[in-house]
């Protein structure tokens, strides 16, 4: 048996300091004040969105709190999360995004390595509905935790 400890305010801030400052480099690199001295292989907003979602995931240990009940807020922050990790799937699923996407998959030790394009794509779609049945099912479950505050 495991003795679990839920984390102290302090750790719980300075995890959700990391993800800000990773969410702050991300929007540094797609409005230009950084330069990684590479060339960007998507448009500005796919890193500002991925600079975005960071800031959001910053707030998760802050919610996580012991004895509180952030219900409505965890669903708000995981379907706003799911909406964007979606849109970006779906950028390289079906948009311009994905030029040399690769895939690879493993079993017990073997793994394939593959340029094709469609798998990638095709992987990045089923991403997309995946990230859309969370974006549902966390919007129906807000709706119905902020129905029931309102009774």
């Amino acid at each position: 048996m495991t003795d679990r400890r839920d984390m102290t305010l302090l750790e719980r801030i300075a995890l959700s300091v990391v993800f800000w400052l990773c969410g702050a480099a991300l929007l540094g690199l797609a409005f230009g004040v950084l330069d990684f001295g590479g060339t960007l292989m998507a448009p500005p907003w796919v890193p500002a969105l991925a600079g975005v979602l960071f800031l959001l995931f910053g707030f998760a240990p802050l919610l996580a709190s012991p004895g509180r009940d952030n219900s409505a807020a965890v669903h708000a922050l995981v379907l706003a999360v799911s909406l964007g990790l979606g849109v970006m799937a779906a950028w390289v699923a079906f948009g311009e995004g994905g030029e040399g996407v690769r895939t690879s998959a493993g079993f017990l030790g073997m793994t394939s390595s593959t340029n094709n394009e469609a798998e990638g794509r095709f992987g990045f779609a089923v991403m997309t509905v995946l990230c859309g049945v969370l974006a549902g099912a966390s919007g129906f479950a807000l709706v119905r935790r902020l129905s029931r505050r309102r009774d």
